[in-house]
């Protein structure tokens, strides 16, 4: 995805991030709507709490959503049908490579010895998940369970785990609104040299940021999520960062393309299908576990 990577080389120094999530240190590669530069901090505060109530309920939203929706998980065919083919013989999907890219910004994990952790820590819920479901829904046999782990969940590298800042271009390949379609636009080398220049002058306040490890999420589409929370008073906010950033994307390449980002998260992966060849009590089965754990998470 060129949104991870385009601007990797480019403004690494336009994110002058250090910070520690649940603990952990951050570093950010590259950055992607009010302007809160000349508010106050009062309302900068006021502004960052509205966030975290927003945040609040969605994060409750999600494992309600996903519980009621446990029978039909994982309702991933929007998603498959935007991930190719990795290996023909094993029909192992992975996400897509697009035309055009996308251009945007993240803090990813993979700096540090402390965000390897938290990596690898996320993948051992996620093993455990799997494990679960393999257990109760495919009766513990070993050869299907290869076949659908191989075609049918995928990982995040851990040189892609990642949280989104902001998408300043999406690709109109990943969008399915044809209005939407027709704002995306290739972003030039030099369109993105200005970004970095921009972010680099912008965002030099944010010294530094906090995060606090929140929980876990299985989606209804089939992801795992990490999720995050800002502390209260501590540093500067993530929703600054986020707006600051968007509002500096506008003035560069006008208007935005991607949708506002509310959670704050990082996927671990994603269960992309079941075994097709499910007994109706292997899909209750199944369903009972998603509802547990997305309940327990």
């Amino acid at each position: 995805m060129r949104n991870l990577q385009t601007l990797k080389s480019l403004a690494a120094a336009a994110c002058p991030v250090a910070g520690v999530v649940g603990g952990l240190p951050l570093s950010c590669d590259s950055i992607g709507a009010t302007n809160l530069g000349h508010r106050g901090s009062a309302e900068a505060r006021r502004v960052a709490g509205d966030s975290r109530k927003r945040r609040a309920q969605m994060y409750e939203d999600l494992w309600r959503n996903t519980a009621v929706r446990a029978s039909q998980w994982p309702q991933a065919a929007a998603m498959r049908e935007k991930m190719m083919v990795a290996d023909v013989k094993t029909g192992r999907l992975a996400p897509p490579r697009f035309g055009s890219g996308v251009v945007g910004s993240a803090v990813f994990y993979d700096q540090t010895q402390e965000g390897k952790q938290l990596f690898l820590n996320a993948r051992e819920v996620m093993e455990a998940f799997l494990n679960d479901l393999a257990s109760h829904a495919l009766g513990g046999d070993a050869v299907r369970i290869a076949k659908w782990r191989e075609q049918g969940v995928w990982w995040c590298p851990e040189e892609a785990f990642h949280t989104i800042v902001t998408i300043f271009m999406e690709t109109a390949e990943v969008l399915d609104n044809a209005k939407e379609r027709e704002r995306c636009r290739d972003v030039s080398v030099e369109e993105e040299h200005q970004l970095a220049e921009a972010l680099l002058a912008g965002l030099a306040k944010f010294t530094e940021l906090k995060l606090q490890v929140r929980g876990y999420r299985v989606t209804p589409d089939g992801a795992l999520l990490v999720i995050f929370e800002e502390p209260t008073g501590e540093g500067n906010s993530f929703t600054a960062l986020r707006q600051n950033a968007a509002h500096i994307g506008t003035s560069v390449l006008g208007e935005l393309t991607s949708r506002p980002k509310n959670i704050i998260h990082a996927t671990v992966g994603r269960v992309m299908l079941l075994p097709a060849d499910l007994s109706d009590a292997e899909q209750a089965a199944a369903a009972d576990v998603v509802r547990r754990w997305s309940q327990a998470l």
